[in-house]
């Protein structure tokens, strides 16, 4: 995501992010960040980060 967003506008993009496999390569369908219910929460959750993700 880093070298993505180091881009300068019209700069064309490393062959990497024009690859076919890319996409699948970059989805992710099971989320392992966890997301703090409050500044005082005991327990966490993960949440998915696609529509038919797992978290």
């Amino acid at each position: 995501m880093g070298l993505r967003r180091m881009l300068a506008p019209g700069e064309d993009a490393p062959e990497i992010f024009v690859d076919k496999a890319y996409p699948t390569l970059t989805r992710s369908v099971l989320s392992t960040s966890t997301l703090p219910q409050g500044p005082n929460a005991t327990i966490s959750c993960f949440g998915p980060v696609v529509e038919e993700g797992f978290g």
